[in-house]
């Protein structure tokens, strides 16, 4: 039985020697086809993955804008903190300078006004100093009464004073209260407001309530030295 001849393949012709064969051409052409439609395929596939990562999810897009407010709403309260104690301490180094001011000017009712405003704000930083600033103001400005009420409350944060070399009134030395230490500086003053109630009282015939003031000074005084009293208010 003779074998039926294998048929050629498309478009070629038997070659030399009657063998049939894809031509080089044809193999490579066939090869790219194969590479190019791979190719294709993968870029298809990535554009489709692209799209899909593109559109997110809204509730997922929800809890990360949620994230980023949260984010910016606690790195804003420390700039507000920060900004809000700049513009207090401002103001009562601001105010303070201008009471200070009319003291120099002697304008003691602007002074006291200024240091009270001082007083309503700042109810921690320094507070003997408020409040001996303000008495010595009201001092000044002959309201004996009101610096006492200042001046007592000073006394009740300023600093003690300690034990220092002084001269005494006499030209001896000996171991004083310091007169520059918080504590002398408002006794100082709450003496003095305590003899100008004294003076007062005096003037007006009330001379039990002149040496009740009078006592009440000395005690005010207390270990500090203190200017001794005019002969108006002895």
């Amino acid at each position: 039985m003779s074998v039926p001849p294998v048929p050629s393949a498309p478009g070629s012709e038997a070659g030399e020697g009657g063998t049939n064969e894809i031509s080089r051409a044809d193999e490579t052409n066939w090869a790219d086809g194969v590479t190019g439609g791979e190719s294709s395929a993968q870029a298809v596939s990535a554009a489709a993955d692209e799209s899909h990562d593109g559109a997110e999810d809204p509730r997922r897009k929800a809890a990360r804008l949620r994230r980023r407010r949260r984010l910016l709403a606690w790195g804003a309260a420390p700039a507000l903190l920060v900004t809000a104690v700049s513009v207090w301490m401002g103001f009562i180094f601001l105010m303070t300078i201008m009471a200070n001011r009319a003291i120099v000017a002697e304008d003691y009712p602007t002074a006291v006004s200024r240091y009270g405003a001082v007083a309503k704000v700042d109810p921690v930083l320094d507070t003997w100093r408020v409040h001996y600033n303000l008495g010595t103001a009201r001092l000044l400005a002959d309201d004996a009464d009101g610096a006492v009420t200042e001046l007592e409350e000073a006394l009740t944060t300023a600093p003690k004073a300690d034990m220092v070399e002084g001269q005494l009134p006499d030209g001896t030395t000996a171991q004083i209260r310091d007169p520059k230490a918080p504590e002398c500086l408002v006794r100082v003053n709450l003496y003095s407001a305590h003899l100008t109630r004294a003076q007062n009282a005096s003037d007006a015939g009330d001379e039990a309530g002149a040496q009740a003031a009078k006592d009440e000074a000395t005690t005010a005084a207390g270990e500090c030295p203190v200017p001794p009293p005019s002969d108006d208010a002895s």
